[in-house]
């Protein structure tokens, strides 16, 4: 189970658990980030493995707005956020996620083409297939 519980001053917190300790690990995220799905649905996935936790996140500037979006990886044991994808065109309510069944990638479309995260290292690799308004994304 993973929700996001968002106060006025928005301020968010995700909670991490299991259907027997629902609350198992709760992550405070920073005050200039806001999740994705907090003016539209939520947005995230778990690895395969149940390892990880896929979250788009807009870095903000405070009155400004968005400054970027960023997908990030919180660890589900420890509530910790230990990697993040940066992408200036990514755009979080057109980008579905989508995991590979070994959980080694993560997959996302960013304006018009697919792009494949591999967790392990680090690399990304970008497949320019020309798409547009993509809403559904799987991977087998």
């Amino acid at each position: 189970l993973a929700w996001l519980q968002c106060e006025d001053d928005l301020s968010c917190v995700v909670t991490i658990g299991t259907v027997d300790d629902p609350q198992m690990v709760r992550t405070a995220l920073d005050p200039a980030v806001l999740p994705a799905g907090f003016f539209g649905l939520p947005i995230g996935t778990f690895s395969p493995d149940g390892r990880w936790l896929a979250m788009p996140l807009y870095r903000s500037r405070g009155r400004r707005g968005a400054e970027g979006v960023t997908v990030s990886l919180i660890d589900t044991q420890t509530g910790t956020e230990t990697e993040q994808f940066e992408g200036s065109s990514l755009t979080p309510f057109d980008t579905p996620l989508a995991w590979s069944r070994d959980g080694r990638w993560l997959v996302f479309v960013s304006g018009a083409d697919i792009h494949l995260w591999d967790v392990t290292n680090g690399r990304e690799v970008t497949l320019d297939v020309d798409l547009r308004g993509v809403r559904a994304l799987a991977v087998r």
